[in-house]
């Protein structure tokens, strides 16, 4: 219900002796979205299993949840499980903030250079999110992709070109 007062109680139960307890209390924070449950979140997403870090971020969706937008972005820097990654890139596409949008441009591009450049995978899940959040920034951006040195990456750009929302 995206119940702000729920925040505290749903906190609480983070620590519960029960797992199925905790992990409901984590998705149904995700889904409160709201600044005061990102605290909490931070502490399941950093500490949880990839498993659990990948469904709690599955269950964020949507514009009130930008509050999370920044927690994602600053975890996905830290990430190293791409199945998890690629969760939070989807999070971020669902969010679709501008700020959102801006991490996943980011994302998407390669470092540059042969010896920098970053793997497909994670990229693609940037462009597939990408093409989620639509809008202005999102639409250049996979524009631009079309062009990218990597195949796999080209072509998701122009997939989600022509599946984007307007």
């Amino acid at each position: 219900l995206q119940l702000e007062e729920a925040v505290p109680r749903l906190s609480e139960l983070l620590g519960h002796e029960e797992v199925r307890v905790r992990r409901a209390a984590a998705a149904a924070l995700a889904k409160v979205g709201s600044a005061s449950a990102v605290e909490p979140l931070r502490r399941v997403l950093r500490e949880g299993t990839p498993e659990l870090r990948g469904f709690v971020a599955s269950c964020i969706t949507g514009p009130d949840a930008r509050a999370l937008a920044m927690l994602l972005v600053a975890l996905a820097g830290e990430e190293s499980d791409p199945a998890v990654l690629a969760e939070y890139y989807r999070a971020l596409g669902r969010i679709g903030t501008q700020e959102a949008v801006q991490a996943l441009a980011k994302a998407a591009q390669s470092a540059g250079g042969m010896l920098r450049r970053r793997p497909s995978a994670p990229r693609i899940a940037a462009v597939e999110a990408l093409r989620q959040a639509g809008g202005p920034l999102a639409l250049r951006t996979l524009a631009a992709l079309k062009k990218d040195a990597d195949k796999a990456v080209r072509a998701a750009a122009e997939k989600a070109l022509g599946a984007a929302p307007r």
